[in-house]
């Protein structure tokens, strides 16, 4: 299938270096592929939200650098959202736990269908995926694909991605909770 990648990047240009590491390790031939890089430094809603405003293709998919994929992923992924969401308003979790979609596929018809909303903006850092994952499972338009091909990568620790300090971590994820 035809393939947009858009890529959101902090400004501290590891982000770039990963999306051109990205680009070289995946064997696909992509049909736009996008490096968006922040002048701030941008979190996981901010992020998702600018990916999905800056793609022109109906459905698109949420991965982060933590993630390690098999040479068939993609394929995988978008035939199963078909088979699950023939009419596309749906929510494939692509790892992670039941009922949590950090990582996925949706489309531009499932934001229309919840008022033009996907990650909620009032959402500072990561709490994001448990609403939409609340709201696909309460719409009936929720499905976990556990062998989808994308993996969590063992060497890569969140804290160190997203954290200066445990203390920040914990500081931020009461911010979130509170919204």
């Amino acid at each position: 299938p035809l393939v947009e990648v858009v890529v959101v990047c902090d400004h501290d240009h590891k982000g770039a270096r990963i999306a051109s590491e990205f680009l070289k390790e995946n064997e696909l031939s992509f049909n736009k592929y996008k490096v968006l890089n922040s002048a701030e430094r941008v979190f996981s809603v901010a992020a998702f939200n600018i990916a999905l405003q800056n793609s022109s293709y109906e459905h698109f998919i949420w991965i982060s650098n933590t993630l390690t994929f098999d040479k068939e992923w993609l394929i995988k992924v978008v035939t199963q959202f078909d088979v699950s969401f023939p009419d596309e308003v749906g929510v494939l979790a692509i790892g992670g736990k039941m009922n949590k979609a950090n990582f996925g596929m949706s489309s531009k018809s499932f934001v229309r269908y919840n008022e033009g909303e996907w990650f909620s903006s009032k959402y500072r850092m990561n709490f994001c995926d448990d609403e939409l994952t609340v709201r696909a499972i309460l719409l009936g338009r929720y499905k976990l694909l556990n062998n989808s091909g994308v993996h969590m990568n063992p060497s890569s620790i969140d804290n160190e991605l997203l954290y200066k300090s445990y203390d920040e971590k914990i500081m931020f994820k009461k911010i979130d909770r509170r919204v």
